[in-house]
């Protein structure tokens, strides 16, 4: 009986022990200013598991970040309680790194402001802004910075991992046009990691895997001029050729042999080829490298579509949308992605509360 009594006595001052804790974690987040979420809040289900996790997680707390001084102190509350602090730009990581049992989320998709230099053809950027808007800000100036095709995808988780997209081929991975990285790290310091300070640190945050070494909080890219002209296209089968056929055509097309101009994509099972060429010659040039791919030769029911303009935003709505277009403003609904909408298209779907809340904090 005495022994029971002692574990009872022993567990109870364990379980105090533990309320306290959390009670003390929870007191410094909520005097960072950061907008927070827990296991008993009615939005807790969307806040913990971000975007597109395929995997159900259970952090302690999702903060909310709008600064880079919020990542710090958010940092230093985690570290300070012993909690890990991981973070989360877009919310799709295929593995949940950006939501792990037992960890405070520090989501940044909130700090996704821009500032674009037309003269040096760069532009700063939060790591939190979405692709979609990065590229529509972008498109008002006519500039283009290569990513990958989905457009509610945080540029901050983009970069962790390489940042491959449409036009890859030509203008290279995202992670070969990053001049700059502002991060936070451990102990909450704010660091800036170019190739001539903490130049090790540089290499690995662009590719090495999200949160490995720090917060991003921004970065500093190189954009570029859209092209004269690009062209989408879709190839498609009524039914698709056998895999061995198909990967046979494939490498005796030699396809590593083509122009940088023209990047391809195929899932297969899809019955779809697709890709983006930015070449002089348009469409011709796209009928012309199809045509000698032998790929139109095998299966059955062919179909090449192709849509060009000088605009590459219209192209790339295109070729997301499946070859579908309006001619209108709906086009670019898919560059229109929370947490902030554009103002011209669509209703954000956050209040206008807090998005003022978040412009002061910035």
């Amino acid at each position: 009986m005495g022994y029971l009594l002692l574990i009872i006595f022993v567990l109870a001052i364990k379980n105090t022990n533990c309320l306290e804790a959390e009670e003390d974690f929870r007191n410094c987040l909520s005097q960072t200013g950061a907008d927070l979420s827990y296991p008993s809040n009615r939005t807790w289900w969307y806040d913990s598991q971000g975007y597109s996790i395929p995997t159900v997680r259970n952090p302690l707390a999702v903060a909310y970040a709008c600064s880079t001084s919020q990542v710090q102190q958010l940092i230093q509350c985690a570290v300070k309680n012993s909690v890990k602090p991981v973070p989360r730009s877009g919310g799709h990581s295929y593995e949940a790194f950006s939501s792990l049992d037992g960890t405070l989320v520090v989501d940044i998709s909130r700090i996704n402001w821009i500032d674009i230099d037309t003269e040096s053809h760069t532009t700063h950027v939060g790591a939190g802004i979405r692709l979609g808007k990065l590229s529509y800000e972008l498109s008002k100036y006519n500039f283009a910075f290569p990513t990958g095709n989905n457009m509610t995808i945080g540029l901050g988780g983009h970069l962790a991992v390489g940042g491959f997209g449409e036009y890859a081929r030509f203008y290279g991975l995202s992670i070969d046009n990053v001049l700059q990285l502002e991060f936070v790290d451990w102990q909450g310091k704010v660091l800036i990691a170019n190739s001539q300070n903490y130049s090790d640190l540089f290499w690995a945050l662009k590719g090495g895997g999200g949160g490995s070494y720090g917060i991003v909080t921004a970065a500093k890219l190189n954009v570029f001029p859209f092209p004269n002209i690009s062209t989408a296209f879709i190839l498609s089968w009524d039914t698709f050729p056998s895999t061995a056929e198909f990967i046979k055509t494939w490498y005796s097309w030699k396809p590593w042999d083509l122009p940088d101009e023209i990047s391809i994509e195929i899932i297969m099972g899809t019955n779809l080829m697709t890709g983006i060429y930015i070449g002089q010659d348009g469409q011709e040039g796209v009928t012309r490298i199809i045509d000698a791919s032998g790929m139109t030769r095998i299966g059955n029911g062919t179909s090449l579509r192709q849509f060009s303009s000088t605009n590459l935003l219209e192209v790339r709505a295109w070729l997301y949308k499946g070859g579908e277009r309006s001619g209108t403003d709906e086009d670019y609904q898919i560059y229109n992605v929370p947490p902030f909408a554009f103002d011209s298209i669509g209703v954000s779907p956050l209040p206008e509360i807090g998005r003022a809340s978040c412009r002061e904090r910035v």
